[in-house]
């Protein structure tokens, strides 16, 4: 194997981690690089024909791999023509939820809650997880329209491809604390998706607005 950037004298030592993330070093040759290395860090299954057995590799490695660090939840918006889109990342498909629920309430503004608090719940099953985080949110959108509440601290998620279940607190919205900067009239259908990404989930929604 060659890497176009070094040349033709290049050898890889791969140490096999099956699922896992792992280092691949690659050692230019030194009359070219005076003994430059650098790594590349991944994430791959073995594939045959590729680890230890195959030419150039080696099932040697002189120090272990470093492993890459979970995926943290978060959020970002993003303008979509006369409407707004939110993407969520996260490890697993429930702890989507958590900043699924911050980007929608960013959409309107910064909205904070009293220290008062009940219970919400909510639960829904169906056959596309999507869908089931639009029912959610847009169940979201209808208790901060009707009742000025916010939904936080999340005490039980349950969330795959035919069912959510949540069991959370909701407070009444500080209107001295919060400020409004859009109205939301709905969460669409439109780009609205969750899919599988290197590390975990990543979710899209667009709200009118």
């Amino acid at each position: 194997m060659t890497d176009p950037r070094i040349g033709q004298h290049t050898r890889f030592t791969v140490r096999q981690f099956p699922n896992r993330i792992f280092t691949i070093s690659i050692h230019a040759d030194q009359h070219l690089f005076r003994n430059t290395a650098y790594s590349i860090r991944t994430r791959c299954q073995c594939v045959h024909g590729f680890f230890p057995g195959a030419p150039g590799a080696s099932a040697r490695c002189s120090r272990p791999p470093r492993i890459i660090p979970a995926m943290q939840p978060c959020h970002e918006l993003f303008d979509h023509t006369a409407d707004m889109g939110v993407r969520v990342r996260a490890a697993t498909m429930p702890e989507l939820i958590a900043p699924a629920t911050e980007g929608f309430y960013t959409t309107i503004g910064e909205i904070v809650g009293t220290a008062e608090t009940s219970s919400f719940a909510f639960d829904s099953g169906g056959s596309d997880s999507a869908v089931l985080l639009r029912d959610y949110l847009n169940e979201l959108l209808i208790l901060f329209e009707r009742d000025r509440r916010r939904v936080g601290s999340f005490e039980h998620i349950a969330f795959s491809d035919e069912r959510l279940v949540i069991a959370a607190r909701s407070s009444p919205v500080d209107v001295d604390r919060s400020s409004y900067l859009r109205e939301v009239k709905a969460i669409t259908y439109h780009e609205l998706s969750i899919r599988a990404i290197a590390g975990g989930y990543e979710a899209t929604f667009i709200v009118d607005i």
